[in-house]
């Protein structure tokens, strides 16, 4: 099981499809001492990958002892982020805190390309930058790329660039139109080029030269041998979750429902007995989904249904498959 903290709201860039609509730090984001109880909840619930986020959440000058507290409660810590702000002194103060991957935002090839959409002048050239620095220093990391429109086409040349920087995964992410994302250009969201983006993925994941997974997609289950598959559709809610900087628990970051906050009740009370998060635990889904023949496999993209109908359990409006 994975839990998400958007430790902040703050970022350093500007980029059109963040589901949080980060940028300025929430006015009241989760303290050191509170982070510490949400790490305690989360390993007693048995969760075993505590994923850093935010915002950017190398923006916490905390980071490295909140950290070192999540690797002493025998969780294995992540983090996400556009890698901009990682330099050698603190990648070796992240990496002796006992951080295990990292995971940094790299969406095209191209660096002005990534930069326009990124929001700042040389957001490339950095995050390569970081890439290198951790691979310099033996910390294993992964590159993540948001898939749109516009740099579908380069696909398998980031698979190439993500190889030769030497990461250990690449993931790719499918947004959904949530937050600053609700309105942002380029989002897939023909069932025809999902489908065709998802073909292709699976490919390259078939090569084996890199982890390959697509992150927002369980549909690709369909599509991989069982050697290659990598769990059960869509996790939210069911084996993930994500904490915001204000201490909301959410089945995802794409999924804006909330199962309530850890400044009022204990994480790990939320996380087995919520409402919400017993709702998303059913396989009963109506509208198409529930009654298809890869519901157990695939079970399809909550987040998508939520913001396409506003049913959480509804049928994901990318998914190909006939009613």
């Amino acid at each position: 099981m994975l839990i998400s903290w958007n430790c902040t709201n703050a970022c350093n860039l500007s980029c059109p499809h963040c589901s949080r609509d980060a940028g300025q730090a929430a006015p009241r984001e989760l303290s050191f001492q509170e982070g510490q109880k949400l790490i305690d909840g989360a390993a007693r619930a048995g969760f075993r990958l505590f994923i850093f986020s935010g915002g950017e959440a190398l923006l916490r000058s905390d980071l490295p002892e909140l950290v070192r507290y999540t690797a002493s409660r025998g969780m294995r810590p992540v983090l996400g982020s556009n890698g901009t702000l990682l330099d050698e002194p603190l990648a070796r103060t992240l990496q002796r805190a006992g951080l295990a991957r990292a995971g940094f935002s790299l969406d095209s090839v191209y660096p002005k390309a990534h930069d326009l959409f990124r929001g700042v002048d040389g957001a490339w050239d950095a995050t390569v930058a970081a890439c290198r620095r951790c691979a310099s220093l033996g910390l294993p990391f992964q590159v993540h790329m948001t898939l749109l429109d516009w740099n579908a086409s380069e696909l398998s040349a980031m698979h190439d660039l993500a190889l030769g920087l030497g990461a250990a995964a690449l993931h790719l992410f499918f947004p959904v139109r949530t937050g600053r994302g609700r309105d942002a250009r380029g989002i897939v969201e023909s069932p025809e080029a999902y489908r065709t983006l998802l073909e292709e993925i699976a490919v390259l994941a078939a090569k084996g030269a890199l982890d390959v997974k697509a992150v927002c997609a369980p549909q690709i289950t369909t599509l991989l041998p069982p050697e290659h598959r990598f769990g059960k559709g869509c996790l939210a809610g069911k084996s993930y979750c994500v904490v915001t900087p204000s201490g909301e628990v959410r089945p995802c970051a794409y999924l804006d429902q909330v199962a309530g906050n850890v400044l009022d009740t204990p994480f790990e009370d939320l996380w087995r007995n919520a409402p919400l998060f017993r709702a998303m635990r059913t396989p009963e889904y109506p509208g198409g989904c529930g009654g298809c023949l890869w519901s157990e496999l695939c079970g399809g993209c909550r987040a998508r249904a939520f913001a396409e109908s506003g049913n959480a359990q509804g049928r994901d409006p990318l998914c190909w498959m006939p009613l």
